[in-house]
């Protein structure tokens, strides 16, 4: 088949689309879930940007088992398309694409185009490889850098590849390897093991050796972390005893290799055999060598450290690239067009399948662990686009989910929640659990909403949850109905208020001299029952300010005598949104105001602040006046 057949071009053109556009598919169809929302908070999401310095430091803390350079690359990326879902999982399909491409270049240069070909189509039709090419991880990265070093290593090895820009390049993808995933180590040790039995004393043999070891002094500064992490996450019981046992490994392997088909994966593995006894390749032995020692090292590499389990069945994703060009080589080398054209389409059949069986969520979902949470809650990216033009900074939104675990602060302290509202809508959110009802959805509620006075009720109008009727009438108890900001057969939202406050009420803002600000304020008089309520809404720009300043609400007389008094710390426990109450009981006839103040907890001094409803500046800035008359 010549280079530039325009019927083969088009041909993996189209294999490519195929593929993207399966990636593509799945970009926003699902909720992020946990280990996305880690590499979320390891490049800054929740305090952006994080510089590569911050990375390292938050990976060594938190995620010390994984190498930093998906990270570096995932926050270039984030400034330049935003914090959605959908634009942080599309560096994810970029590398997955590559891979498809890299992948057609090693089957071709191996064993001609037309196996080329069918390896990259085994791959973009390849349902567990896919899974990796919409996920905010470093898994397609890792296989892309894999082929792509390969490639470097055969043509160095065995090809015609010369000077110092092939040698660059190989050393390059090797550290780059090194860097994206401690798995790729398995990539590397086999091509090691084949180049010792294989090609050592070729005429370039030692100057690929001398290429590795000059990888892996690249590497040495970062040896420390992952070291640390390694011996961390292989010492974990609960990671140990849910380990494979190398039958239940390979069993696995064979399933998810054969696109959901245990049956596949062995009447492929039959077919090669045929073809490597009829053929008497040396090149196919070779590579069939190299994934044999693949295979091999990852068996004796998890009997050892007892790290692949079922829940991390993705790490056996390294192994795709040494597997599926001997697929692509069984189905293809010296066989007629309609057979290989037959066997891809049996394959794409079974995989489509496979992934919308009605078991595929439950099953798939053992497959990749904490997958199956993000199931249970709605796609809250959704909201965000819908909601993003619509809501202010001091507003809470108030949705549903199908699983509390939603709200669960994670690692670096925040949910998967939280990456929704607070990463890309700047707000605080909360959800409650669609099931709740009765005095559990009461106390849910009290809890999670507390006192923030601005609600934004949402939920989508194709799902509707249970207890929507209840939970927005316990909402209506202390809060008042505004205006509705989205109404489409997809979200519903509205805005609602404390029901001291009008639907048209202007924000009161306190600034402080030393960064502190008060975004809103307001004092409410329950004079039947002889008390204030006063909420107030904090930012604080350092947690240094936090350990450094108390606040204070006082009641004072037109004459300055401090009739009532709280003070509390400005610490890490301080709400967004907190409320006190003074109690009046007992103050004769009078005028009365209530004054805000922040002060230094050790030498007492105010801060200065300026009230933008007033204009005053003062150290004691008032909030609200009241007369008692008896």
């Amino acid at each position: 088949m010549k280079a530039r057949n325009p019927a083969f071009l088009a041909a993996l053109v189209l294999i490519l689309l195929l593929g993207f556009a399966a990636g593509a598919a799945q970009l926003n169809a699902d909720a992020i879930w946990t280990d996305e929302l880690y590499s979320l908070a390891n490049i800054g999401a929740f305090d952006p940007p994080y510089s590569p310095a911050q990375i390292i430091d938050s990976l060594a803390r938190y995620s010390p088992q994984h190498t930093p350079l998906y990270y570096f690359i995932s926050a270039i990326w984030a400034q330049l398309a935003g914090w959605s879902q959908f634009s942080m999982r599309m560096l994810s399909l970029f590398a997955g694409s590559l891979f498809i491409a890299w992948l057609y270049r090693l089957c071709a240069d191996l064993f001609g185009r037309g196996v080329g070909a069918t390896g990259a189509c085994l791959a973009a039709t390849s349902a567990f490889l896919l899974v990796s090419f919409h996920e905010i991880r470093m898994y397609s990265l890792m296989l892309a850098l894999a082929a792509m070093h390969t490639v470097c290593y055969w043509k160095l090895a065995y090809g015609r590849a010369r000077g110092r820009g092939a040698a660059l390049c190989f050393v390059m993808t090797a550290a780059a390897l090194l860097y994206t995933h401690m798995f790729s180590t398995i990539t590397l040790a086999a091509l090691s093991l084949h180049h010792l039995l294989f090609a050592l004393r070729r005429k370039h043999g030692w100057r690929i050796v001398a290429g590795w070891l000059a990888a892996g002094g690249l590497f040495l500064p970062y040896v420390p972390v992952v070291y640390a992490g390694f011996l961390e996450e292989t010492t974990k019981p609960s990671t140990t005893s849910a380990a494979f046992a190398a039958p239940d490994l390979l069993s696995t392997l064979a399933t998810l290799l054969g696109n959901g088909s245990l049956w596949i994966c062995a009447l492929l593995g039959l077919l090669l055999l045929w073809r490597l006894w009829h053929r008497q390749s040396r090149v196919a032995l070779r590579w069939a060598a190299f994934a044999l020692l693949a295979l091999a090292l990852a068996l004796v590499f998890n009997q050892q450290f007892r790290l692949i389990g079922l829940y991390r069945s993705r790490y056996l994703l390294i192994l795709w690239l040494p597997m599926l060009p001997l697929f692509a080589y069984a189905i293809s080398a010296g066989a007629k067009p309609l057979f290989a054209l037959a066997c891809l389409l049996l394959w794409g059949a079974v995989g489509w399948g496979f992934q919308w069986s009605d078991d595929f969520p439950i099953d798939f979902n053992d497959y990749v662990s904490g997958m199956i949470f993000a199931s249970r809650y709605p796609n809250l990216q959704h909201a965000v686009t819908g909601l993003r033009d619509h809501v202010q900074e001091h507003e809470t939104i108030v949705g549903f989910t199908g699983a509390d675990y939603i709200n669960s602060d994670r690692k670096h302290g925040f949910s998967a929640a939280d990456y929704y509202t607070q990463a890309q809508l700047g707000i605080d959110g909360v959800f409650i659990p669609e099931r709740l009802s009765g005095e559990p959805l009461l106390s849910a509620l009290d809890e999670k909403i507390a006192n923030h006075p601005f609600l934004v009720f949402v939920h989508e109008p194709y799902n509707l949850p249970e207890n929507l009727n209840e939970t927005r009438d316990a909402i209506a108890v202390d809060y008042r109905a505004c205006a509705v900001l989205v109404d489409s057969d997809r979200l519903f939202a509205q805005r609602y208020i404390n029901s001291a406050l009008d639907c048209d009420h202007a924000r009161q803002e306190i600034k402080y001299e030393n960064g502190i600000r008060i975004v809103d304020r307001f004092v409410h008089r329950d004079a039947a029952n002889d008390r204030l309520r006063i909420l107030t809404g904090w930012e604080v720009p350092s947690d240094d300010l936090l350990a450094l300043y108390n606040v204070s609400w006082q009641v004072i007389t037109a004459d300055g005598r401090n009739m009532a008094q709280q003070d509390r710390h400005l610490d890490a426990e301080l709400l967004k949104w907190h409320e006190t109450e003074l109690s009046t009981k007992g103050m004769a006839d009078g005028d009365y105001r209530v004054f805000v103040i922040v002060y230094e907890r050790q030498t007492m001094q105010k801060a200065s602040g300026f009230d933008e409803t007033s204009g005053q500046t003062a150290d004691m800035v008032p909030i609200y006046e009241f007369s008692i008359e008896r």
